[in-house]
């Protein structure tokens, strides 16, 4: 540290000149003076801040001071100074005196902002004093202050100079010194800086202790100290509290808020034990029937409810479709249980039901009502669904309405048989019921439930089926009978219905068009592969394989405007292998459906030909260069329909459970299955 002594300089001037010779000499911010901020402060009341300090350097007196509009707050005399405290911004000051006179300019411009709280130093000469600050050299040393907790505040002679950790310079000689840190007592004393650097370690005493707060008979209650709600709720322990009594605050939804004053000491833990009023009673709530429950007609529930409900008045109701509503005020007192029993009325009818004849079982909605004629009591209004039912008879199902405090009335008389269509293809086959002729097909007639023995003969073919006839079934009964077909060489071959579709079971033979012209065999496998018109061979070119696999024929035979197939059928489209295949399951179960249980290499266990479409292995002539394969192995079938270059077919493989539609050449061999137009 600086201390600054006066040089008084005495200059002889004639006396008529001293009334003109006032001039600041110099004029600086002291950084680090914190007079006017902390030690001498002095607030200018025109704004509410603190004032600026100018420290006036001189050994005269008497000067007089303004600022202008904004005018001096403050004048102290100080030794060898003057303490002229000013407004903030000021931007000029007027310096007077009765003998010296006034500066040259009557104002002097601070070339530097005049900021508050701020320390300005500024030396004047006059005409008969020049005031010179010099810096004396003094003895000084440093004074080292260390506490535990850190960062508590540093005192120095009651003027606040720091926080701990904390090391400063200060001149010789003895100091009061004063640490405080928040929840710890102050610690305070003397210290001498004499010779060596003083270091004080010091350890402040905690002014804080802890409260272990429990409540019965629930925890959980919100905490609250001196009115500021902690977050943590019973039980629970406060730790780092203030010395001191306090007062404790215990809230809950359910429970009336309870407080207590609990005393603090210095490292101690006080507790804190609450026992709770409740704010609340139990109540169950039950109707019968099972109902809707509402509060305050709020739903809550549907039969039974159970809850807590704050004291007050409550308005309870139970609601259900069909009844009228069960409704009641119910005052709920703290800590007082209640059952609450809500019955509602249900909205009720009659229903008188006969029958002819009679003793025909009832059954509404799924309930049996004994037999008819009954009445049946006590049935809510609404719709419902009626089955009168008597063996050997129709049974009659209609809906009917109950209306409130009214009976609705039933009276039917149950069929003995239903109409029944039976039909077939071809038409005109000898039918007989029940082992009695009836005529023949189409055939329209009154049958009784029941089942019945159905024959139906067209040649040597014959059909046998056992239908059932009752009550909403089936009326229509179609049936294909197996008709041979012949084609133009000669050839028979047997057919079967698969769904909607007739196909013929075996595969084509043919060795001309419908009308009669030939087609034409190809042998030679360049000439076969190089083909653009209808051609035929069999496999291998060997005709003993003609009576069990049939012809291959290329694509060009299968679309000839002459026509392969015989009259009345034709070669399936895409579209119609699609339904055949759909109708038996789909792509994926398809293929083993179709096969023949004979021939193939291998069969899967799948295999049953229980349809009668009896596909067989039949392989096929390559189209690119005449070769045969595949025999035992796969059959290839032709559709008629046309992708891109190549067409539609329909592939099998034993090993292979599918039957998916796939294309190829139009110059491939494959066998053909015909399909009834």
């Amino acid at each position: 540290m600086r201390k600054y002594s006066l040089l008084i300089l005495f200059i002889a001037f004639p006396l008529f000149l001293l009334c003109q010779n006032i001039s600041v000499k110099s004029f600086r911010l002291l950084n680090n003076d914190l007079d006017a901020l902390v030690n001498y402060p002095v607030i200018d009341r025109s704004n509410g801040e603190k004032a600026a300090l100018i420290k006036v350097v001189t050994t005269e007196t008497g000067f007089e001071f303004g600022g202008g509009q904004l005018g001096i707050v403050k004048v102290a005399y100080k030794t060898a100074e003057i303490w002229v405290y000013v407004p903030a911004k000021l931007k000029a000051i007027t310096i007077a005196h009765p003998k010296l006179g006034q500066l040259p300019n009557r104002f002097y411009d601070f070339d530097i902002p005049i900021e508050s709280g701020k320390v300005y130093e500024m030396v004047l000469i006059t005409g008969t004093v020049e005031t010179i600050v010099r810096p004396t050299e003094i003895a000084t040393q440093w004074l080292a202050i260390n506490s535990k907790p850190e960062g508590a505040s540093v005192f120095i002679e009651e003027q606040l100079v720091g926080t701990t950790p904390f090391t400063r310079k200060y001149p010789e000689g003895e100091y009061t010194y004063r640490l405080e840190f928040p929840k710890y007592n102050s610690q305070a004393g003397k210290v001498n800086l004499v010779g060596d650097k003083k270091v004080l370690n010091l350890i402040l005493k905690p002014h804080f202790g802890s409260i272990g707060i429990t409540s019965t008979p629930e925890s959980g209650m919100l905490i609250y100290i001196d009115a500021e709600n902690t977050g943590k709720i019973t039980p629970a322990t406060l730790e780092g509290v203030a010395s001191g009594e306090h007062t404790l605050k215990l809230v809950s939804q359910w429970y009336q808020p309870q407080a207590k004053k609990v005393t603090v000491t210095d490292e101690g833990m006080a507790t804190a034990d609450f026992t709770m009023t409740p704010a609340f009673a139990d109540i169950t709530m039950t109707t019968n029937p099972a109902a809707d429950i509402l509060i305050d007609d709020k739903k809550v529930g549907n039969g039974s409810y159970s809850a807590r409900m704050l004291a007050g008045i409550y308005t309870v109701k139970a609601d259900k479709e069909k009844h009228y509503s069960a409704q009641q005020q119910v005052t709920v007192v703290a800590g007082i249980r209640q059952a609450i029993a809500l019955n509602l009325k249900p909205m009720v009818g009659s229903l008188d039901i006969t029958s002819t004849p009679f003793e025909a079982a009832i059954t509404i909605d799924g309930k049996e009502y004994g037999t008819t004629p009954n009445t049946v009591k006590n049935l809510l209004v609404g719709d419902y669904t009626l089955t009168i039912k008597k063996g050997g008879y129709g049974t009659v199902t209609k809906n009917v309405t109950i209306t409130e405090n009214a009976t609705t009335e039933v009276n039917e008389v149950l069929l003995t048989g239903l109409e029944i269509a039976i039909t077939s293809t071809p038409t005109g086959a000898r039918l007989m019921v029940d082992g009695v002729s009836t005529g023949s097909t189409p055939y329209t007639a009154m049958l009784s439930f029941g089942t019945h023995a159905i024959k139906l003969v067209n040649g040597e073919k014959l059909v046998e089926e056992t239908i059932t006839v009752v009550q909403g079934g089936k009326i229509h009964f179609d049936y294909y009978i197996p008709e041979d077909i012949t084609d133009v060489d000669g050839n028979t071959y047997k057919t079967v219905a698969i769904g909607t579709q007739v196909w013929m079971a075996e595969n084509l033979k043919t060795t001309k068009y419908r009308n009669g012209n030939s087609i034409p065999k190809k042998t030679d496998n360049a000439s076969w592969a190089n083909q653009t018109n209808g051609a035929y061979c069999w496999y291998n070119n060997d005709i003993s394989n003609k009576s069990t696999y049939g012809a291959l024929y290329n694509f060009y035979a299968v679309v000839d405007s002459r026509n392969l197939c015989p009259s009345g059928w034709h070669v399936p489209t895409d579209t119609e292998w699609t339904t055949l295949i759909d109708y038996l399951g789909g792509e994926s179960v398809a293929g083993d459906k179709l096969k023949s249980t004979a021939l193939w290499e291998k069969t899967n266990k799948q295999v049953s030909n229980n349809i009668g479409f009896s596909a067989l292995p039949g392989g096929y002539r390559d189209c690119f260069h005449g070769s045969c394969y595949s025999i035992g192995v796969c059959g290839n079938w032709w559709s008629s329909s046309v992708f891109s270059r190549d067409v539609w077919y329909c592939p099998l493989c034993y090993y292979d459970s599918r039957a998916r539609l796939s294309y190829f050449g139009m110059s491939s061999g494959f066998s053909v299955r015909c399909i009834k137009d």
